[in-house]
C-alpha cells in the first residue's frame, strides 16, 4: 500500500461518514454519533501518520480557540463538574469536530454537490414523511412518532421522524434555501427538478410544522439573501412578507388562525411563558456573571430560580428556549462573547466575499444559501432550543464547515477577492 497515498483515501473515508451523517440525521441520533466519532479515530489515525494533530487553520480558529477557553474555565466553577466535563466532551467538542473535519475533506465542488445531492434525497423523504404523518397516520413512517392531537397544550405540528415539531423546523431552515441553491447549481435537469421539487414539499411542511420560530428564520434567511443579491429585491420580497403576515391576521379565520397557533391568545402565551424563563434565567447570570454556572448545568440549577405561581405550566426540568441566554448562563458573558466572536467573525468574511463577486454564479449562489441558513438557524436559536438538540447542532456545524470548504473554493476562482 502506497503510504503517501492514505491520508487522502482516509479523507475519502470521512467524507463517506459526513454524508452517512447528512442522509440519516433526521432519522438516527445513535449513526450521528457514531458517524462523528468514527470520523474522529480515521482524523487521528491520518494525523498520526502526519505526525501533526493541529486543525485545519480557518478564520474561526481563534474564536473558538477562546470559546473554548471560556468552557474549560466555566468547568471549574461548575456545581455539578462531573456533568459539566461530560457536555464539554459530548456536546460542546462535537461541534468542533464536526465543524474541523468538514473544513478538511470537502476540498472539491464535486464533494460539495455531493451533499446537496444527498441532502435532498433525505430531505424530500422527510417531507413526505411528515406529510403524510400530519394528514394520513397520524404517525411518522420511519420512527412512529405520533403527533399529539388531543392534548391542546403539547404541541399538534408534523414532526416527521424528529423529536419536536421546532427541531424540524430547524432542519428545514437549512433544507430550504440549500434546495434553492441547488435548483441554479445541479447541471443536470432531472436533479433540478428534484430540488425545486423538495422546496415546493419542504415549504409545505415547514406550514404545517407550526413552528412560528422556524417560519421567522426562514424569512430572515430569505431577506438576508436577498439584501446581498440586490437591494431593491430586498425591499420588495421584505414588502411581501409583510403583505402576507398582515393579509393573514386580517382574512384568516379565527379556525385557521387557532390551528396555526397564531391567535392573540397563542402568541400571548407562548410570549408570556418565555419572558418568564428569560427573566428567572437572568437571576442566574447575576449570580455568576463572567464563566457561569457551568455547562449542562441549567436544566437542574433553574427549578431553583424559576417562580413557582404559574399553576398553568409544568415545573419539570425544561430549556430557557434561547440558545444565547442559556449559554449565558452556563459559560458567562465571556463564554458568549466568545460565541458572538465565532459568529460575527463567519458572517463578516463570508458577506465581504460575497458582495465583491459581480457575477450570480452557481457557488456564489451556494454560499449565498449556506449564510442565509446559518442566519435563519440562528434567528430561531433566539427562541429555541436549537444549540441544545444534537439534530440541529451537528446540522448547524456541519454546514459551518461546508460554508468555510465552499468559501476556500470560491476564493480559488476568484484570487482576487480577499479574507479578511
Amino acid at each position: 500500500m502506497d503510504i503517501k497515498a492514505l491520508p487522502h483515501r482516509i479523507d475519502a473515508a470521512i467524507r463517506f461518514f459526513l454524508y452517512l451523517l447528512v442522509f440519516w440525521l433526521p432519522y438516527s441520533p445513535a449513526v450521528i454519533e457514531s458517524c462523528v466519532g468514527i470520523s474522529l479515530i480515521l482524523w487521528l489515525i491520518k494525523r498520526s501518520l502526519l505526525k501533526t494533530f493541529k486543525p485545519q487553520t480557518t478564520t474561526l480558529n481563534g474564536p473558538i480557540a477562546f470559546f473554548l477557553f471560556a468552557c474549560l474555565v466555566s468547568l471549574w466553577g461548575s456545581f455539578h463538574p462531573e456533568q459539566s466535563t461530560r457536555g464539554f466532551l459530548t456536546k460542546t467538542l462535537e461541534w468542533f469536530i464536526v465543524y474541523f473535519l468538514a473544513v478538511e475533506v470537502f476540498t472539491q465542488k464535486k464533494h460539495i454537490t455531493t451533499v446537496l445531492v444527498i441532502l435532498s434525497i433525505t430531505s424530500l423523504a422527510t417531507a413526505f414523511d411528515g406529510i403524510i404523518q400530519y394528514y394520513v397516520t397520524g404517525r411518522d413512517i420511519f420512527m412512529g412518532r405520533i403527533i399529539p392531537r388531543e392534548d391542546p397544550i403539547a404541541r399538534s405540528g408534523a414532526t416527521a421522524a424528529f423529536k419536536h415539531a421546532n427541531i424540524l423546523g430547524a432542519y428545514l431552515t437549512f433544507v430550504i434555501p440549500l434546495m434553492l441553491a441547488a435548483v441554479f447549481c445541479f447541471s443536470k435537469r432531472y436533479m433540478k427538478f428534484l430540488a425545486g421539487f423538495t422546496v415546493v414539499m419542504s415549504l409545505w411542511l415547514l406550514l404545517i410544522t407550526f413552528s412560528r420560530g422556524a417560519w421567522l428564520a426562514v424569512m430572515g434567511g430569505s431577506l438576508l439573501s436577498l439584501w446581498m443579491v440586490q437591494r431593491k429585491i430586498f425591499f420588495a420580497g421584505a414588502s411581501v412578507f409583510l403583505i402576507i403576515i398582515f393579509s393573514g391576521f386580517i382574512f384568516l379565520s379565527p379556525q385557521t388562525k387557532s390551528t396555526l397557533r397564531v391567535t392573540t391568545e397563542n402568541l400571548s402565551n407562548s410570549l408570556s411563558y418565555r419572558l418568564g424563563l428569560w427573566e428567572d434565567s437572568w437571576k442566574m447570570i447575576q449570580d455568576k456573571p463572567a464563566f457561569g454556572h457551568g455547562l449542562n448545568t441549567f436544566m437542574p440549577l433553574f427549578q431553583e430560580y424559576r417562580r413557582k405561581y404559574l399553576d398553568k405550566f409544568d415545573f419539570g426540568p425544561t430549556y430557557a428556549h434561547n440558545s444565547f441566554i442559556q449559554l449565558t448562563v452556563e459559560t458567562g458573558l465571556v463564554g458568549l462573547a466568545g460565541f458572538m466572536w465565532i459568529l460575527l467573525r463567519l458572517f463578516k468574511n463570508v458577506i465581504a466575499q460575497i458582495t465583491q463577486i459581480r457575477h450570480n454564479n452557481p457557488s456564489k449562489i451556494l454560499l449565498t444559501s449556506l449564510i442565509a441558513g446559518v442566519f435563519g438557524f440562528l434567528i430561531q436559536s433566539g427562541v429555541d432550543t436549537n444549540f441544545y438538540s444534537l439534530q440541529p447542532s451537528v446540522l448547524f456545524w456541519l454546514m459551518a464547515g461546508i460554508l468555510i470548504a465552499q468559501q476556500r473554493l470560491l476564493l480559488t476562482e476568484q484570487p482576487e477577492t480577499k479574507v479578511i
